[in-house]
């Protein structure tokens, strides 16, 4: 179930790489509006999504509740596309949220910046400026969207297990390159650690939608872990009847084992005259 995420410079010609790498390892291509479908399905607009796709919200939009649904469920889509396997994942911080995991292959892909220029200045039949102020602003974007959603350095490279430069290497030579990698590291065993846990990510983000998005239960700082199918909830209500609904919203969801309800009650404080 080979997962393999491609992060990208614009003009690096990411999309066509990652195009031909699916085509030669028969994978499935998860790309934008793969992504976009899921989150629309959760009730977020295409104008909502326009304010963090890829980017750091501006000062209204990162006050919006669209920001926590966006988040969370662009985490939950890539985490369920990983889950089912066998799939190329581009761009939208995949890397970020499958970093650590034994069979996820992460690749950077680059290329110098006279040569992005180029190339936009081809696609978008534009001036030479408008290209470099396109390429310096998409840069500014990816920055600020993998360091404000996933505080992670998207130009780090210990982030990655491979970073190639398009400017030495044709889109099919680093679809190739990236095929041969993921066959030498990922092991049958990893595969089977990574099967593992991405499903156990999985139904902790499905745990995790469902009690704060889906029925809005009242439970600060929740957070799931998962082993196996069995779960721990834990966090901070302000009533047992809140702790409760969160346990019976968990046990709800298909493939939930036995669960161990750790949330705390802490009941408002009432000023006193």
């Amino acid at each position: 179930m080979p997962v393999i995420c491609i992060s990208r410079e614009l003009g690096c010609g990411g999309e066509k790489t990652a195009r031909e790498l699916a085509e030669i390892g028969g994978y499935r291509f998860i790309e934008r509006e793969v992504i976009e479908a899921n989150l629309t399905k959760h009730n977020l607009t295409r104008e909502a999504l326009l304010q963090y796709d890829e980017r750091k919200p501006g000062f209204w939009a990162a006050l919006s509740e669209n920001r926590d649904r966006y988040a969370h469920y662009l985490t939950e889509g890539i985490c369920n596309e990983a889950a089912a396997g066998n799939c190329v994942i581009l761009g939208r911080g995949a890397a970020a949220v499958l970093q650590g995991i034994a069979g996820v292959v992460c690749v950077r892909l680059v290329a110098p910046r006279p040569l992005r220029a180029s190339r936009l200045q081809e696609v978008f039949s534009c001036d030479a400026r408008t290209a470099e102020q396109r390429i310096k602003q998409s840069d500014a974007n990816r920055i600020g969207f993998h360091k404000y959603f996933f505080e992670v350095d998207w130009q780090d490279p210990l982030m990655y297990h491979l970073t190639l430069n398009t400017g030495k290497l044709s889109f099919h030579e680093a679809a190739l390159i990236i095929e041969k990698c993921r066959q030498v590291i990922v092991s049958p065993e990893k595969e089977a650690e990574s099967k593992i846990r991405l499903e156990e990510l999985r139904l902790k983000n499905i745990v995790i939608g469902e009690v704060l998005f889906t029925r809005r239960i009242q439970i600060q700082e929740f957070s799931v872990s998962v082993r196996g199918t069995d779960l721990r909830l834990t966090g901070c209500a302000v009533s047992n009847i809140a702790a409760t609904n969160a346990l019976e919203a968990a046990r709800g969801i298909p493939g939930v084992g036995n669960i161990t309800n750790s949330i705390m009650v802490v009941p408002p404080v009432v000023a006193s005259n």
